[in-house]
């Protein structure tokens, strides 16, 4: 995927000037490299996700002359550890000296302060930097770049929208399935500009899974809560279904444009994280609610919308708590 091999080597390009950096100049050079791993939604994601760690910011500490001290035996604490020495040199009382203070206890015998500031670079630096690039491909992308898509929709793009679904109500779908693969594209991810055959039909978008041919599936329903109501959402789930038995994927994309003034949810979701994960058997399915529904007051306005709650049960054809499979209901 472009956006991936294009992250990659900018992250490579900082990494490497702070590898070559003289100990003088390796201060600045580490700013410079944290302020883009923050700046980075994917790198951002990986890095706080080691800040979890419970061993990250302890007492941990370099022993001696760095001959005693004991590291994690786990990839990811000793990730956490080096990170939390990271960002402690960036931080508001860290000063030039940092790195190769911070890098004496691990350069062996060596006096030099440019051998020390090697150490920091590869005992402290190379841990983190090397968790980032192996879990650069495992990080997901397509939800990433989804989540940005709806933010611009909603805050940016919601009367546009609208009005180009009305203007053409017939093609209303494949216009809205353009403006999600015209974003993709633009953002780097390498895909059929067609909507390609699989065994089950066609995919509204086929994008290129990381690094291989692998395709990932995503469909693109509406939902008006009338003409494009409940069944056709469960259409749709299940046809994202299909097409991941087709292309052996675990993951899949269910993206919803919401035409409606009502809220819509989905009841018995594990989390109230966005995109919504929904587990078919050993399918992941991420479904992404869209809202354009241009509301002519502000939301501190509006009030509470009236919701429409889809069962998730409904979409895996799973019978709810009480034997049956629950009817989407509305609520105040």
């Amino acid at each position: 995927m472009a956006v991936v091999r294009e992250l990659r080597y900018k992250l490579q390009k900082r990494a490497n000037n702070l590898r070559k950096a003289d100990y003088q100049t390796m201060q600045n050079e580490l700013v410079l490299f944290m302020k883009f791993c923050e700046r980075q939604g994917a790198v951002k994601a990986i890095l706080e996700r080691l800040r979890e760690q419970p061993i990250y910011g302890s007492d941990w500490r370099i022993g001696g002359r760095g001959f005693d001290t004991e590291w994690p035996e786990k990839e990811e604490e000793k990730a956490a550890v080096c990170l939390s020495i990271l960002d402690e040199g960036v931080g508001p009382e860290a000063t030039w000296e940092f790195p190769f203070r911070t890098g004496w206890p691990l350069a062996g015998s060596s006096s030099r302060l440019q051998d020390h500031a090697h150490a920091f670079v590869d005992h402290i630096l190379e841990p983190v930097y090397q968790f980032i690039d192996e879990r650069l491909d495992d990080y997901d992308f397509a939800a990433h770049m989804l989540v940005r898509f709806k933010a611009r929709c909603e805050w940016f793009e919601r009367a546009r929208l609208f009005t180009q679904y009305q203007e053409d109500t017939a093609h209303g779908e494949a216009n809205l399935d353009k403006e999600l693969r015209r974003f993709l594209f633009d953002q780097g991810i390498d895909y059929p500009l067609s909507q390609p055959e699989s065994p089950s039909g066609r995919t509204d978008v086929l994008l290129t899974e990381l690094g291989s041919d692998k395709p990932l599936a995503l469909e693109v329903k509406l939902f008006d809560a009338d003409n494009y109501g409940r069944p056709y959402i469960t259409q749709g789930f299940r046809q994202v279904c299909e097409y991941m038995d087709d292309y052996q994927a675990t993951v899949g994309y269910l993206v919803i444009f919401n035409l409606s003034e009502k809220d819509l949810k989905f009841e018995g979701a594990e989390d109230s994280s966005i995109p919504v994960k929904v587990q078919a058997g050993n399918r992941t399915v991420l479904v992404l609610v869209l809202d354009i529904f241009p509301h002519p007051e502000p939301a501190s306005r509006r009030g509470q919308l009236e919701v429409c709650s889809i069962p998730i049960s409904a979409l895996t054809g799973e019978e709810d708590e009480t034997g049956s499979t629950s009817e989407a209901s509305s609520t105040s």
